[in-house]
């Protein structure tokens, strides 16, 4: 053969072996196996045949594969695992999300001599109970609340749960300490919007104040007439299933439910009646914007938010007299401990109550109040052996609140002031709660992470009924509470 093709065949076999590199780079990698460097081959084997065979192309063969690799991942599990106001991970039909909330509190109370010599016998020391009585003035630190949530959905964005564990001191006036327990447990089904349906322990949809977290809260804590009318007469949260909308898709909304009227009491039949149940109704409108639960106008809204509302809450057959609730507190010493002291050892009760509220918001200022009547009357049958069988009332209660703050420094400095009234009796003279306090927080980021302080004036009236009219016992009281929430 001449030069000339021997020059060209040597080209053809060098245009071969490139052409088979490509190939190696397109549909192959290199891989380390016992510190050994070889070529092993990722193409799909039948498109491997098929190329070979000259079924399809070179480019026909990459697209295959291509849309291959893509309905492997489109089909494939996903995972996302990160933060945002909590840790959270997310899967295709699962999602759970942990938060801490942690409240440490200073607390500097200052009493008068009549809290001494009388001490509270009618409101929070309670009918039929000791006196509650301030020898001496107090300083304490107290781990307020220590909280843990877990929520997200299952197996659907449209079925939410919410199970929150707590170890919480007793408010000041409560006659128990500290318990760890189960706050709420719930689901929420979000497939109808005009009806939402919440079942489980979680607080009944009553009124503003009981609505909001205590880490939403412009004061350390809410006001004492607040603690007072809680939908059952006793606690916050209670067992059962409410219906409502989607606040967040209409201006006007509803809240209906049925509970046990025994707070997070696991059997009815320990705290009230077996046979009677308790029903809450709830109506309000958003007449401006959308201004939530959380109190203050942490997000400086540049727009007006303006909502008012209204409700009502029935629970007949309270047993007043009976001697198990949570643990060993009795149920005396639970209604003693929101001010209600004058219903324990009153029998079997019906509460029924009505609460009106408003809210407005606007550019770091906002003014709330509610107003409370409960009409407190004898069940006309007994129920256990100690339960008085005539009816009749004992004594209606009444109270209002206001309370407004203002940020000085947009989204982190707020001062703050309210004023608080209770009548726990309204056939008694002389026996009016009222509650005066200011106070200012600083947000370090939102309500998330805030150091709050408060100064309250606290006076009750011991009540002619009882005392005489011998005076009024006085409070002077500075807290100062630190909280973290993440």
């Amino acid at each position: 053969m001449s030069e000339g093709w021997w020059t060209a065949l040597l080209t053809a076999i060098i245009v071969v072996v490139g052409v088979g590199s490509v190939r190696a780079v397109e549909y192959g990698e290199m891989v380390q196996t016992d510190g050994k460097w070889a070529f092993q081959s990722t193409e799909d084997p039948i498109l491997r045949i098929l190329r070979g065979k000259g079924v399809i192309s070179d480019e026909e063969s990459l697209q295959t594969a291509a849309a291959i690799q893509k309905q492997k991942e489109a089909s494939a599990p996903k995972f996302k695992v990160g933060y945002n106001r909590g840790l959270f991970f997310e899967s295709d039909k699962f999602s759970l999300k942990a938060r801490i909330r942690i409240q440490f509190r200073f607390i500097d109370d200052r009493f008068n001599g009549l809290y001494n010599t009388l001490g509270d016998t009618r409101n929070f020391g309670g009918t039929g109970a000791a006196a509650v009585r301030r020898t001496e003035n107090v300083d304490t630190f107290q781990l307020r609340r220590a909280r843990l949530v877990f929520s997200g959905h299952a197996f659907s964005p449209d079925v939410l749960y919410y199970l929150q564990l707590q170890s919480e001191t007793g408010s000041e006036y409560a006659t128990s300490g500290s318990s760890t327990s189960v706050t709420d447990a719930y689901i929420h089904l979000k497939h109808l919007p005009l009806a939402n349906l919440r079942i489980g322990l979680h607080k009944p949809f009553f009124n503003r104040t009981q609505i909001v977290s205590t880490g939403e809260l412009q004061f350390v804590d809410r006001a004492i007439v607040h603690d007072a009318f809680p939908a059952n007469g006793f606690e916050r949260r209670d067992q059962g299933i409410t219906l409502m909308t989607d606040r967040s898709k209409y201006w006007m909304n509803y809240q209906v439910g049925v509970y046990n009227g025994s707070g997070r009491t696991v059997a009815q039949g320990g705290f009230a009646s077996p046979n009677e149940l308790m029903y809450v109704g709830r109506l309000e409108a958003d007449l401006l914007g959308k201004p939530g639960y959380d109190q203050g106008d942490a997000a400086y809204s540049v727009t007006p938010q303006l909502s008012v509302a209204t409700a009502y809450a029935y629970n007949p057959g309270l047993d007043t007299n009976n001697a198990t609730f949570i643990g060993a507190q009795t149920t005396g010493g639970t209604l003693r401990g929101v001010g209600n002291g004058r219903l324990a050892n009153q029998g079997i009760v019906d509460l029924g109550t009505f609460a009106g509220e408003g809210v407005f918001k606007y550019l770091g200022f906002s003014l709330q109040a509610e107003y409370f009547f409960r009409n407190q009357d004898r069940h006309t049958h007994s129920v256990t052996a100690l339960s008085p069988t005539s009816a009749g009332s004992v004594g209606n209660a009444t109270g209002w609140y206001v309370q407004s703050g203002y940020y000085v420094v947009p989204k982190k400095l707020e001062f703050q002031a309210r004023y608080g009234w209770f009548d726990p009796d309204t056939r008694s003279s002389q026996d009016l709660i009222k509650e005066t306090a200011g106070g200012a927080h600083w947000l370090f980021d939102g309500h998330d992470h805030k150091i709050s302080l408060e100064y309250a004036n606290i006076t009750s009236g011991t009540g002619s009924f009882s005392t005489g009219g011998r005076g009024d016992l006085l409070e002077n009281r500075v807290r100062i509470q630190y909280q973290l929430w993440f």
